[in-house]
Protein backbone atom coordinates (compact mmCIF):
# COMPACT_ATOMS: atom_id res chain seq x y z
CA UNK A 1 0.00 0.00 0.00
CA UNK A 2 2.57 2.38 1.08
CA UNK A 3 4.79 1.42 -2.56
CA UNK A 4 1.66 2.45 -4.50
CA UNK A 5 1.29 5.75 -2.42
CA UNK A 6 5.12 6.67 -3.23
CA UNK A 7 4.50 5.71 -7.03
CA UNK A 8 0.95 7.77 -7.20
CA UNK A 9 2.73 11.05 -5.76
CA UNK A 10 5.34 10.49 -7.94
CA UNK A 11 3.78 10.00 -11.17
CA UNK A 12 1.54 12.97 -9.80
CA UNK A 13 4.16 15.59 -9.33
CA UNK A 14 5.67 14.23 -12.92
CA UNK A 15 2.24 15.50 -14.44
CA UNK A 16 2.59 18.86 -12.70
CA UNK A 17 5.29 19.62 -14.39
CA UNK A 18 4.83 18.69 -17.59
CA UNK A 19 1.55 21.05 -17.56
CA UNK A 20 3.82 23.66 -16.25
CA UNK A 21 6.08 23.65 -19.24
CA UNK A 22 8.17 26.43 -18.84
CA UNK A 23 8.46 26.87 -22.88
CA UNK A 24 5.26 27.01 -23.16
CA UNK A 25 5.43 30.26 -21.16
CA UNK A 26 7.83 31.42 -23.30
CA UNK A 27 5.95 30.93 -26.17
CA UNK A 28 3.03 32.91 -24.55
CA UNK A 29 5.82 35.54 -23.79
CA UNK A 30 6.79 35.67 -27.71
CA UNK A 31 3.22 35.69 -28.51
CA UNK A 32 2.67 39.27 -26.57
CA UNK A 33 5.66 40.87 -27.26
CA UNK A 34 5.03 40.42 -31.00
CA UNK A 35 1.30 41.52 -30.78
CA UNK A 36 3.23 44.60 -28.37
CA UNK A 37 5.65 45.22 -31.61
CA UNK A 38 2.70 45.59 -34.32
CA UNK A 39 0.61 47.40 -32.27
CA UNK A 40 3.45 49.65 -31.98
CA UNK A 41 4.19 49.55 -35.50
CA UNK A 42 0.74 50.05 -36.81
CA UNK A 43 0.01 53.28 -34.01
CA UNK A 44 3.87 55.03 -35.24
CA UNK A 45 2.38 54.15 -39.15
CA UNK A 46 -0.97 55.90 -38.33
CA UNK A 47 0.87 58.93 -36.58
CA UNK A 48 3.13 59.47 -39.82
CA UNK A 49 0.33 59.47 -41.88
CA UNK A 50 -1.25 62.03 -39.91
CA UNK A 51 2.09 64.31 -40.27
CA UNK A 52 1.85 63.51 -44.32
CA UNK A 53 -1.60 64.84 -44.26
CA UNK A 54 -1.07 67.62 -42.17
CA UNK A 55 1.77 68.68 -44.36
CA UNK A 56 0.08 68.28 -47.52
CA UNK A 57 -2.44 70.28 -46.42
CA UNK A 58 -0.08 73.57 -45.11
CA UNK A 59 1.74 73.13 -48.30
CA UNK A 60 -1.45 73.37 -50.76
CA UNK A 61 -2.96 75.90 -48.71
CA UNK A 62 0.26 78.51 -48.98
CA UNK A 63 0.59 77.29 -52.59
CA UNK A 64 -3.28 78.42 -53.09
CA UNK A 65 -2.18 81.64 -51.30
CA UNK A 66 0.48 82.36 -53.18
CA UNK A 67 -1.25 81.50 -56.35
CA UNK A 68 -4.11 84.09 -55.43
CA UNK A 69 -1.27 87.03 -55.09
CA UNK A 70 -0.05 85.95 -58.41
CA UNK A 71 3.18 84.64 -57.12
CA UNK A 72 3.04 81.52 -59.17
CA UNK A 73 6.87 80.84 -59.03
CA UNK A 74 6.54 80.64 -55.29
CA UNK A 75 2.94 78.72 -55.58
CA UNK A 76 4.51 75.81 -57.06
CA UNK A 77 7.19 75.25 -55.22
CA UNK A 78 4.94 75.04 -52.41
CA UNK A 79 2.85 72.77 -54.51
CA UNK A 80 5.91 70.27 -55.20
CA UNK A 81 6.46 70.04 -51.77
CA UNK A 82 3.18 69.43 -51.37
CA UNK A 83 2.86 66.73 -53.70
CA UNK A 84 5.83 64.82 -52.56
CA UNK A 85 3.31 64.18 -49.24
CA UNK A 86 0.40 63.18 -51.71
CA UNK A 87 -0.63 59.39 -52.21
CA UNK A 88 -1.16 58.16 -55.57
CA UNK A 89 -4.90 59.70 -55.61
CA UNK A 90 -4.40 62.94 -54.04
CA UNK A 91 -1.21 63.38 -56.37
CA UNK A 92 -3.23 63.54 -59.42
CA UNK A 93 -5.65 66.47 -58.76
CA UNK A 94 -2.10 68.47 -57.73
CA UNK A 95 0.11 68.03 -60.41
CA UNK A 96 -3.07 68.64 -62.63
CA UNK A 97 -2.91 71.85 -60.34
CA UNK A 98 0.74 72.47 -60.84
CA UNK A 99 -0.05 72.31 -64.81
CA UNK A 100 -2.57 75.18 -64.22
CA UNK A 101 0.47 77.18 -62.87
CA UNK A 102 3.05 76.40 -65.59
CA UNK A 103 0.28 77.07 -68.32
CA UNK A 104 0.06 80.85 -66.52
CA UNK A 105 3.40 81.41 -66.66
CA UNK A 106 3.92 80.34 -69.79
CA UNK A 107 6.20 77.44 -69.06
CA UNK A 108 4.56 75.19 -71.64
CA UNK A 109 6.98 72.12 -71.90
CA UNK A 110 6.62 71.56 -67.95
CA UNK A 111 2.87 71.89 -68.68
CA UNK A 112 3.16 68.91 -71.43
CA UNK A 113 5.27 67.01 -68.79
CA UNK A 114 2.63 67.45 -66.03
CA UNK A 115 -0.11 66.36 -68.17
CA UNK A 116 1.71 63.68 -69.97
CA UNK A 117 1.76 61.96 -66.34
CA UNK A 118 -1.95 62.48 -66.08
CA UNK A 119 -3.02 61.09 -69.34
CA UNK A 120 -0.97 57.73 -68.46
CA UNK A 121 -3.21 58.11 -65.48
CA UNK A 122 -6.38 58.36 -67.11
CA UNK A 123 -7.25 61.50 -64.90
CA UNK A 124 -9.89 63.98 -66.60
CA UNK A 125 -8.74 62.58 -70.31
CA UNK A 126 -10.97 65.05 -71.76
CA UNK A 127 -9.34 68.17 -69.94
CA UNK A 128 -6.10 66.69 -69.86
CA UNK A 129 -6.04 66.68 -73.38
CA UNK A 130 -7.64 69.89 -74.18
CA UNK A 131 -4.87 71.79 -72.00
CA UNK A 132 -1.95 70.10 -73.60
CA UNK A 133 -3.40 70.46 -77.06
CA UNK A 134 -3.84 74.25 -76.12
CA UNK A 135 -0.16 73.74 -75.23
CA UNK A 136 1.11 72.65 -78.28
CA UNK A 137 -0.79 75.56 -80.01
CA UNK A 138 1.20 78.36 -77.79
CA UNK A 139 4.31 76.13 -78.91
CA UNK A 140 2.73 76.19 -82.80
CA UNK A 141 2.84 72.78 -83.04
CA UNK A 142 -0.54 72.54 -84.45
CA UNK A 143 -0.11 68.79 -85.95
CA UNK A 144 0.27 67.65 -82.36
CA UNK A 145 -2.34 70.26 -81.47
CA UNK A 146 -5.13 69.17 -83.52
CA UNK A 147 -4.23 65.58 -82.59
CA UNK A 148 -4.63 65.97 -79.17
CA UNK A 149 -7.96 68.09 -79.37
CA UNK A 150 -9.03 64.93 -81.88
CA UNK A 151 -8.85 63.21 -78.58
CA UNK A 152 -10.37 65.44 -76.27
CA UNK A 153 -13.30 65.86 -78.89
CA UNK A 154 -14.11 61.97 -78.66
CA UNK A 155 -14.01 62.50 -74.82
CA UNK A 156 -16.69 64.67 -75.39
CA UNK A 157 -15.04 68.55 -74.67
CA UNK A 158 -17.46 70.49 -76.10
CA UNK A 159 -13.91 73.45 -76.03
CA UNK A 160 -12.07 70.76 -77.96
CA UNK A 161 -14.22 71.40 -80.86
CA UNK A 162 -14.49 75.03 -80.74
CA UNK A 163 -10.55 74.91 -80.87
CA UNK A 164 -10.33 72.23 -83.58
CA UNK A 165 -12.42 74.59 -85.72
CA UNK A 166 -10.40 77.28 -85.55
CA UNK A 167 -7.07 76.08 -86.06
CA UNK A 168 -8.02 73.62 -88.48
CA UNK A 169 -11.11 74.70 -90.55
CA UNK A 170 -13.02 72.81 -93.33
CA UNK A 171 -11.42 74.29 -96.48
CA UNK A 172 -12.59 73.84 -99.84
CA UNK A 173 -9.89 72.72 -103.05
CA UNK A 174 -10.89 71.92 -106.82
CA UNK A 175 -11.38 68.07 -107.11
CA UNK A 176 -11.96 68.37 -110.80
CA UNK A 177 -13.93 69.75 -113.62
CA UNK A 178 -17.24 68.92 -115.39
CA UNK A 179 -19.26 70.49 -118.75
CA UNK A 180 -22.35 71.72 -117.64
CA UNK A 181 -25.42 72.25 -119.85
CA UNK A 182 -27.55 75.01 -119.75
CA UNK A 183 -30.44 72.81 -118.75
CA UNK A 184 -28.71 71.78 -115.70
CA UNK A 185 -27.78 68.77 -116.35
CA UNK A 186 -23.65 67.47 -116.99
CA UNK A 187 -22.17 65.69 -120.16
CA UNK A 188 -18.59 63.90 -120.63
CA UNK A 189 -18.34 64.98 -124.09
CA UNK A 190 -15.90 67.75 -125.08
CA UNK A 191 -16.84 68.06 -128.60
CA UNK A 192 -18.92 70.34 -130.82
CA UNK A 193 -21.94 67.48 -129.76
CA UNK A 194 -22.00 68.24 -125.81
CA UNK A 195 -25.22 69.07 -124.76
CA UNK A 196 -26.30 69.14 -127.77
CA UNK A 197 -29.65 68.03 -126.53
CA UNK A 198 -30.05 69.93 -123.17
CA UNK A 199 -30.13 73.37 -124.66
CA UNK A 200 -25.95 73.66 -125.33
CA UNK A 201 -22.99 74.20 -123.01
CA UNK A 202 -23.16 76.96 -120.77
CA UNK A 203 -19.82 76.21 -118.73
CA UNK A 204 -17.24 73.57 -120.53
CA UNK A 205 -15.26 73.71 -117.11
CA UNK A 206 -17.13 73.97 -113.98
CA UNK A 207 -15.18 73.05 -111.20
CA UNK A 208 -16.21 70.35 -108.27
CA UNK A 209 -15.12 71.15 -105.09
CA UNK A 210 -13.97 68.94 -101.80
CA UNK A 211 -13.65 69.57 -98.58
CA UNK A 212 -10.66 69.32 -96.29
CA UNK A 213 -8.46 69.59 -93.50
CA UNK A 214 -4.95 70.44 -93.47
CA UNK A 215 -4.23 68.85 -90.34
Amino acid sequence: MKNSLVIFLTLTFILLILLVDPRKENKSDDLETTETLAYAQAFEREKLDLVRQDSLIYYNHISDSLANRHQLKKAILFLDTAISYANFRAKDSLVNKRANLYIARHKYDQAIEDLNALADNNYDLGSTYYKRAKCYQKKRSKQKAVDDLKLAIKQGHLDAEKLHEKINPERKRVSYYITRCCDGSTSSAKGRGACSHHGGVCNWNEPVYETYRKY
